[in-house]
């Protein structure tokens, strides 16, 4: 199951490149309504914001969206990628869907693989899915053809049509209507057994897993377990907007500070150990300077003021590092050495390898302790210039 789940969230992550597309050749259109006219062909890729997004004609490349409302009608000969309240699909999508939204209704064809992640997502007897799907959410509702797998955390799951590979849930309740036909095993985690209806062809095997039991005697487990695939979700939400959140963050500090962020790049680069070891001191001594400040009336401001700072600081220096592991891995993935990519390749990595049992605690522990190194010795050194200059 903990394989799902990840997966789940590193095929969402590319959802975050919508933020990262700064160098992107691409039309981009910002307005309350946006209209792509029937009439209208896009030879490049589409980067569109607005409360209302309607795409009617053709792009010849990948779509960026994010509004309130989008509907897609028109054809799409490369990736979707959209974020929003209600987002409704009855166009042609060429490759891979990335979809987040409230309410997300799928009545066309895509043809690569789906990840998605909502609050109710129906897809009606005429959409079709070449790849597999993975999905987190609310409800789900598939009486579409699936090409491959379907792979779903969430409350409620209806399968109505054909599913050319397995079923993987994780679900609270699980329903095969009569028009179901899945070539491959279902397998799902739930506390209640699966409502088969008669007719329902499942050609592989049904295998039912429980739900873990709580481990609250006071408490009836039954009713723990059911709020799980919806704690999951916000967990799975939760990681994707702290991605963005970052990664928004780390365009603005790149935007704002370009020759200061230079330097914390080079500082790590020409000395990586010395600005580790100086991190993790700082990591230790100031929160022991912080509650010992609390102890005594008058330092309680300078208290608060130093904690502030010291969360500050360490936010930055994740950010810091993820552009540092960005630039190195940029070098072997891609000849694009735009910062704003390096920060989203880093920001990826950084985010898997922090999920590795124990080695994602070491790793995450050395590279935001080398970021907070390489900020304060920055700001030492930003200090002693100004200082020699008389400008403070």
């Amino acid at each position: 199951m903990q394989k799902l789940l990840t997966g789940i969230i590193l095929l969402l992550s590319p959802f975050i490149f919508f933020y990262a597309a700064q160098n992107v050749s691409a039309n981009t259109t910002k307005a309350n309504t946006v209209i792509l006219t029937k009439d209208q062909i896009i030879n490049s890729d589409y980067l569109v914001k607005g409360n209302n997004v309607d795409i009617v004609g053709t792009v010849n490349g990948d779509v960026y969206v994010a509004g309130g409302s989008i509907t897609v009608e028109g054809t799409i000969n490369g990736d979707l990628l959209a974020i929003g309240g209600n987002i409704n699909i009855k166009g042609s999508i060429a490759g891979n869907a990335r979809i987040i939204g409230g309410n997300i209704l799928v009545t066309g064809s895509i043809g690569r693989n789906l990840s998605i992640l909502g609050g109710s997502s129906n897809f009606t007897d005429t959409a079709k899915i070449g790849g597999s799907v993975a999905g987190a959410g609310g409800a789900f509702t598939f009486y579409g053809l699936v090409g491959k797998d379907v792979r779903i955390a969430g409350g409620q799951l209806s399968l109505g049509n054909k599913i050319s590979g397995n079923v993987f849930t994780y679900i609270r309740q699980l329903s095969v209507s009569p028009n179901a036909n899945i070539a491959g095993d279902v397998t799902y985690w739930s506390n209640q057994k699966a409502e088969v209806v008669s007719g329902a062809v499942i050609k592989g095997k049904t295998m039912r897993n429980m739900l873990p039991k709580s481990a609250t005697p006071q408490m009836d487990s039954t009713k723990i377990a059911s709020f799980v695939p919806a704690i999951t979700s916000f967990v799975i939400f939760g990681k994707i907007i702290s991605f963005l959140a970052s990664l928004i963050i780390g365009i603005f500090f790149i935007k704002l500070f370009p020759i200061c962020v230079q330097k914390l790049v080079s500082s790590i680069k020409t000395s990586f150990w010395k600005n580790v070891g100086i991190g993790l001191l700082i990591a230790i001594v100031t929160p022991i300077i912080v509650v010992l400040l609390f102890c005594t009336l008058i330092g309680i401001p300078l208290a608060v003021f130093g904690g502030i700072l010291f969360m500050l600081s360490l936010y930055l220096a994740h950010i810091v590092a993820a552009l540092v592991i960005g630039k190195w891995a940029v070098k072997y993935i891609s000849k694009n050495d735009h910062l704003n990519w390096s920060l989203f390749v880093g920001l990826v990595i950084y985010g898997i390898a922090s999920i590795i049992p124990v080695l994602g605690w070491l790793f995450s522990m050395i590279f935001v302790a080398v970021g907070l190194g390489a900020i304060l010795m920055e700001k030492k050194h930003s200090y002693v210039q100004l200082r020699a200059k008389n400008l403070i």
